[in-house]
């Protein structure tokens, strides 16, 4: 069977779990998103431990949708970067997909959580405030 490396560093094979999770790019990528949410824990082995990580990191329904819908968001991102650079050669850095999450987030923050209203810059200080 042929295996297709990671489009993203190009070193190991494109699985999801190395993907989403361990390439370097992901890895950098989830620190930073983490960081912003003021959240820190070990990466772990799969996709399903990671979403049982981010469900342990609070205790308000409201934050923890919130950080649901950050961590969908986060893996959108990833997956939406791996395809630009297949199919239109594109290339963004980890700072600019990070920007990335937070808009996309606060757009489906808005329109999902019903939460009052909450501008753009409040979402990026500190979305467990929104």
């Amino acid at each position: 069977m042929d295996h297709q490396n990671c489009v993203i560093c190009g070193y190991r094979e494109e699985t999801t779990t190395h993907l989403f999770l361990h390439c370097d790019m992901a890895w950098l990528f989830w620190r930073l998103v983490l960081d912003w949410l003021g959240v820190n824990f070990i990466t772990p082995q799969n996709l399903y431990m990671h979403f049982a990580c981010w469900n342990d990191e609070v205790n308000s329904r409201q934050i923890r949708k919130a950080f649901r819908l950050i961590w969908h968001a986060a893996l959108w991102t990833i997956w939406r970067e791996r395809n630009a650079r297949i199919f239109k050669n594109q290339f963004k850095c980890v700072d600019e997909l990070v920007d990335e999450v937070k808009a996309l987030s606060w757009c489906w923050a808005l329109n999902r959580l019903c939460i009052a209203s909450c501008l753009y810059y409040e979402w990026c200080w500190n979305p467990r405030d929104a």
